[in-house]
């Protein structure tokens, strides 16, 4: 589902902050967070990999963890969106095919 058609199934009270997210997304200081959050992670694998105690590993499997979720937020926040919309047009489906009966 493209973004427009996202836009038009979404509740109206989310169509502010999709725009705002879509507009955070698309600067310049978010993709600087996001090759920084990458390359944290990346750092944190091999960190893990080279742990000399259990307690160093499981820290730097916490930190990959929450740095590949901030890298990757964009995309799993879009979608969302995009099944919110989606479950919306089914949803509408549903309620028009039960007027016919």
């Amino acid at each position: 589902m493209d973004m427009m058609e996202v836009f038009k199934w979404i509740p109206d009270d989310e169509k502010e902050r999709l725009t705002q997210l879509e507009t955070t997304f698309s600067t310049p200081g978010w993709k600087t967070i996001v090759e920084w959050a990458q390359n944290k992670s990346e750092d944190s694998i091999l960190r893990a990999a080279t742990a000399t105690s259990w307690a160093d590993n499981r820290i730097a499997v916490g930190n990959q963890q929450a740095y590949f979720q901030l890298a990757n937020f964009a995309e799993s926040t879009l979608l969302l969106y995009a099944n919110m919309a989606e479950q919306a047009k089914l949803d509408a489906e549903v309620e028009e095919e039960e007027g016919y009966e």
